[in-house]
């Protein structure tokens, strides 16, 4: 076992540069855990919308401040810092989002030392196992291209556990294995080849747990599938296609993938090439930054002015858990995008150019975006 964390001498530790160690229950250093240092520092920017009222588009026209947050991976050591910081500054230290299934801890920085430490909880044993099959209509294995775990609810009795590791996942012909699941309600999105994605769910009751979950997925025989994501304009920002006419509107002061800031938009065009198109679906993976991220618009294919092919509500499509705090995958069939009170839409002829307007208002954070086409 790895030798407990220790502090650096203290000629070597600066006692105004935030810095330490995170390490597990019993002390020895955690490398590879996020730390975010926020609140610390003088306010970034105000952001203005101005007026874009509209009957599609609410009104948005106040501001909003936000601080800066910084976020550092620790060492193979545990050991984090932040360059430029400042103890005396206040602020406060955010860590193990990324291992800790019930979300990030939080220590306040201390200025009366040179050197933190952040420990992380102990971890239950978790070997609870789920087996998905993945076949077609005719029950025949399907490649799997790839597939994605994502947390639905934790057990209230698991709040310590842990994210299952890499390794606990095998991914082969036909099937998916996931060991190390704590107990709660998982979903798996698979990605068969030739067909798009597709999820199921499995609820862990016990940590010795044995589940088997069956995918049937619609494989077209000669399809083929194009998957894009975001691209950047010169600026940094995504890249939005001057053709659309949304910049003719659209304000200039956007949000970027994975910024976190409030009564700012996010739009993107995603290319994938021209031609007919079979199917097609779009994720988003987003976060509610307010609570009234509810009543924020998903818009999608720019037709002109302050019109769009499609649009609703992000609530509308999420439910009512969307609220502040609230993290979702967002997967949308693009032939039945769903409409109040009317049949789907089917939003296929207006892909066959080879683009997709994506536009995002307001409160609402974008971590990311993706397109796949199969044709």
């Amino acid at each position: 076992m790895p030798p407990p964390a220790t502090a650096p001498d203290e000629a070597s530790a600066s006692r105004s540069l935030v810095m330490g160690v995170v390490t597990d229950a019993e002390g020895v250093p955690f490398p590879g855990v996020d730390v975010t240092l926020r609140d610390q520092g003088d306010l970034l920017f105000f952001s203005g919308l101005g007026d874009l009222a509209s009957d599609e588009m609410p009104s948005v026209d106040d501001g909003s401040f936000d601080r800066e947050t910084r976020t550092v991976a620790t060492d193979a050591k545990g050991v984090f810092s932040f360059e430029n910081s400042r103890t005396d500054m206040g602020g406060t230290l955010d860590f193990g989002g990324d291992v800790l299934l019930a979300g990030a801890r939080s220590a306040a920085v201390d200025e009366g030392v040179a050197w933190q430490v952040l420990r992380l909880p102990r971890f239950p044993r978790q070997d609870a196992l789920w087996t998905i099959e993945v076949v077609d209509g005719e029950g025949d294995p399907i490649v799997v291209e790839s597939a994605d775990l994502e947390l639905v609810a934790l057990a209230p009795e698991a709040r310590a556990a842990r994210a299952p590791w890499p390794g606990e996942r095998v991914v082969t012909l036909g099937s998916v294995v996931q060991r190390g699941l704590a107990r709660g309600t998982w979903r798996m999105s698979v990605t068969p080849e030739r067909a798009l994605t597709t999820s199921v769910e499995w609820t862990v009751t016990a940590e010795d747990s044995v589940g088997t979950s069956t995918i049937e997925v619609d494989a077209t025989e000669g399809a083929y599938a194009t998957d894009s994501g975001p691209t950047l304009d010169a600026d940094g920002l995504a890249w939005v296609d001057p053709a659309s006419g949304l910049l003719d509107w659209l304000p200039e002061n956007r949000v970027s993938v994975g910024e976190e800031a409030l009564n700012r938009h996010f739009a993107q065009t995603l290319a994938f090439g021209p031609g007919e198109v079979r199917s097609a679906q779009l994720t988003l993976r987003l976060r509610a930054m307010l609570m009234n991220s509810s009543n924020d618009g998903l818009y999608l294919e720019h037709r002109g002015d302050k019109a769009f092919a499609w649009s609703a509500r992000i609530g509308d499509l999420v439910g009512p858990s969307w609220k502040q705090g609230a993290a979702t995958t967002l997967r949308l069939d693009l032939s039945r995008l769903p409409r109040k009170g009317e049949a789907p839409f089917d939003l296929r002829p207006y892909l066959e150019d080879g683009t997709l307007d994506v536009v995002i208002q307001d409160d609402t954070t974008i971590d990311d975006l993706s397109i796949r086409v199969l044709r």
